[in-house]
């Protein structure tokens, strides 16, 4: 299969993003608070740290060191038959949640030290999502889609036209997280090793085993049809197939996950770049007369903290460079 696939990051895939912004004070408000989101997840699973699961607390911190990511993350395991990893940030909560499903821990051998590699590949992944707050954007997409389906049929086909915008976000958001991903485990490990590395994670979680070989799992994906994984890639929900995005990260030309990346800082920025710091407020009515001298009338409020948003301070300190 040819590595060169067409760019996914359609410009209606930025509009909606812009939308979606302005539906994160209506989110805060409907999303459930920190202390109960964190109490269920430490009653429902188990929290990594150095007396549970070090190994995992140890390649959680060096996959942050990798993306200079000094925000704070709960790390859990929970049980799952599924081999599959999550993560979220609900907005004002001081910590982001990685929770890795128990037979992903078992099928990539996360508790072997031997295998930090592997652990990289899921944390650099999910990290990525927590540092572009790709998860206010998924919570402010079902808010927006409800908000426009009011049950008449005018509407109802907006919602489905928004959705399906939002479905090629889905797709390219999980592309950016690859591509951050590779990057980093690159940086880390030299490209022959990250290239090793990702045919094996990506063989075991297309077999479900863990005696595979990823070598030969890459050369299959070379007789792939390049048209029927375009029209695959297209009609891909959130994920695309594991072997389209295990042949992106391998292709000579990035030129995707480069555009995807790329468009993904774009679109996160607010409008005009860097925020503007506010400027003073507009003249009301005139004094009655000159007042006499006195002090300085304070001038206008220096600059604030930002508001909530997509936070772009943090996506800047990964190189996105080609």
């Amino acid at each position: 299969m040819p590595a060169k696939l067409p760019v996914l990051m359609y410009p209606e895939v930025r509009d909606i993003m812009k939308k979606l912004r302005s539906f994160f004070p209506i989110c805060e408000a409907c999303e459930m608070q920190e202390p109960v989101a964190r109490t269920e997840s430490l009653l429902e699973a188990v929290l990594v740290g150095a007396r549970q699961y070090p190994v995992l607390l140890k390649a959680l911190e060096d996959a942050k060191e990798l993306l200079d990511f000094d925000d704070a993350v709960d790390l859990y395991v929970v049980s799952s038959p599924g081999a599959n990893a999550g993560s979220f940030r609900l907005p004002g909560e001081p910590a982001g949640q990685i929770k890795l499903n128990g037979a992903l821990v078992g099928l990539m051998g996360l508790l072997d030290p031997a295998n930090e590699n592997l652990a990289l590949v899921v944390l650099l992944h999910e990290l990525t999502h927590l540092l572009f707050d790709q998860s206010r954007y998924k919570t402010a997409m079902r808010v927006y889609a409800t908000f426009l389906d009011d049950g008449t049929k005018a509407r109802a086909a907006r919602s489905q036209q928004a959705m399906g915008a939002f479905q090629k976000y889905l797709v390219a958001m999980e592309l950016t997280a690859d591509a951050v991903m590779f990057r980093a485990l690159t940086k880390k490990l030299g490209p022959e090793e990250a290239q090793k590395t990702a045919r094996t994670f990506f063989a075991r979680m297309a077999s479900g085993f863990d005696h595979v070989d990823g070598d030969a799992y890459y050369a299959q994906l070379q007789e792939c049809d390049l048209k029927v994984v375009e029209s695959l890639l297209a009609a891909a929900e959130t994920h695309p197939p594991l072997g389209v995005r295990l042949q992106l990260l391998h292709g000579e030309d990035k030129s995707l996950l480069h555009e995807t990346m790329h468009a993904w800082r774009s679109a996160t920025k607010p409008e005009g770049g860097t925020p503007a710091a506010p400027g003073p407020a507009a003249p009301g009515p005139a004094a009655p007369g000159p007042a006499a001298p006195g002090p300085a009338a304070p001038g206008p409020a220096p600059p604030g903290p930002e508001p909530p948003g997509p936070a772009p301070q943090r996506a800047a300190r990964v190189d996105l460079s080609a």
